[in-house]
């Protein structure tokens, strides 16, 4: 029985799990060579489900059958047409967590114990909600809620050992992944990590925004901005291979200064070369709000730039070199760069469960498959870092515990912070919203009785 984290994003989702003192990231990617697999669901005509590089592999050619920018939606009644079939976003999300759950125990030769599963911190109550079904879907019976600025904050300070973060020391978190910008600022606590303030962020701009810009920016040199019908399935390929190729183009862009982005569609071939002052030129107004967001969740904490014990960057697109370049020049602040940035939430999450593992061993809360013998993955995880608790002063579960219980519909809230239980159906929340509008309408009618 093992802790486990995992950090479910918009284009690639990652898990790390906790052992002997150490967390390390799981190589969920394609013959395990890679920690990260991409967020994509793919269904064959038999019924089938491929998740990650395969769901990929197969989608570009087949786009109709594939699902993928999900997570943006969940907690929204938006449902993905997927190979003729309506799914909503949280059924999504709890078949690639179930996939995730399956390749981790598979690898292990043993089911996780308690599974912590991360979250933008400006989620609200139903797009957690949202989480927690698809969590029921992927079979599992307990799990833990932990907004993702946490457990940024906290891998962060379990890394701080040689002089650990003082209690009260400020994080700002500033989180550009695939889908969405968060921004948080965080505390060391006494025992752990808390937010501190109010988060705030823009679910407009993130990785794919950018993939966006650029592949209008390719398409509008090599002559092509009308071509694809995106009802023709044909087309819709041709778009996703130019896509793939302007993604990988973009990503080459944070350490090199050109680009060449080949264009082969049928009867067009072409190159169109991007530079990086190109790119940064079409994002950089993005970027500029994201910078405006930060700065305004510092001013409504309270903390001034120098206030703040670092600046962590976190998501893969923080890897932009213009992100530093203008956090710097705006705000006068020096940037933490780490090189595993796209690992730190999964990382994070597997130490902030670190303390609950005891109890998880005593629990056994069951989780759907059975064991499986231990396969030895063909490379060992990508990254695997040391995290002395008692030193580092993370000795707290700092997420939000849930206990699903599918029959029934009942679902156990139990937070540590609080020592508290809250038990009740979902049907309990539309009980208690009754009862406050009826509460709101007796006031409405007391008050004009008065003024008449």
């Amino acid at each position: 029985m093992f802790p486990l984290g995992i950090d479910l994003g918009t284009t690639f989702t990652g898990a790390a799990l906790w052992r002997n003192g150490r967390a390390e990231t799981v190589p969920l990617g394609q013959q395990h060579r890679s920690d990260l697999v991409p967020s994509v669901l793919y269904w064959e005509r038999d019924g089938t489900l491929l998740v990650g590089d395969n769901a990929w592999l197969r989608g570009a050619t087949d786009p109709a059958r594939m699902a993928q920018r999900f997570k943006p939606l969940m907690g929204q009644s938006s449902p993905v047409i997927t190979g003729g079939t309506n799914h909503e976003p949280h059924e999504l999300t709890g078949h690639l967590l179930r996939w995730v759950l399956d390749t981790v125990s598979d690898l292990e030769g043993a089911r996780p114990g308690h599974v912590v599963l991360t979250h933008p911190a400006g989620w609200e109550d139903h797009r957690r909600q949202a989480l927690i079904q698809a969590a029921s879907i992927a079979g599992l019976g307990d799990v833990g809620l932990l907004p993702e600025p946490i457990a940024a904050g906290t891998f962060y300070v379990s890394q701080q050992r040689i002089v650990p973060v003082r209690p009260g020391a400020l994080i700002g978190i500033y989180d550009l992944g695939g889908g969405t910008f968060d921004a948080t600022v965080v505390r060391k606590s006494e025992t752990g990590v808390e937010i501190y303030g109010e988060p705030d962020g823009n679910d407009l701009v993130g990785g794919i925004h950018f993939d966006d810009l650029l592949m209008e920016h390719v398409q509008e040199a090599a002559g092509v901005t009308d071509r694809f019908d995106l009802d023709d399935p044909t087309d819709e390929a041709d778009r996703l291979r130019l896509m793939d190729d302007v993604i990988r183009a973009k990503e080459a862009l944070s350490s090199l200064s050109d680009v060449v982005v080949p264009v082969r569609l049928p009867g067009v071939t072409r190159q169109v070369d991007i530079t990086r002052a190109g790119f940064e030129a079409l994002i950089q107004p993005m970027i500029m709000d994201t910078i405006g967001v930060f700065a305004d969740v510092l001013d409504r904490a309270g903390v001034s730039p120098a206030q703040l014990d670092a600046v962590l960057l976190v998501g893969g697109s923080s890897r932009i070199p213009l992100v530093t370049r203008l956090l710097e020049g705006e705000l006068g602040i020096s940037v933490r760069t780490d090189a595993h940035s796209k690992h730190v939430v999964s990382l994070g999450a597997a130490i902030a469960a670190a303390p609950r593992h005891r109890e998880a061993e005593v629990r056994r809360t069951p989780y759907a498959p059975a064991p499986t013998p231990a396969m030895a993955p063909e490379e060992g995880p990508e990254l695997s870092v040391v995290a002395d608790l008692e030193r580092t002063g993370l000795t707290a579960a700092t997420d939000t515990r849930v206990h699903i219980v599918i029959e029934g519909q009942t679902v156990t809230v139990d937070t540590l912070r609080d020592g508290g239980t809250r038990r009740g159906g979902l049907g309990a929340l539309v009980v208690v919203g009754l009862v406050l509008a009826v509460l709101a309408l007796v006031v409405v009618v007391a008050f004009q009785n008065r003024t008449t």
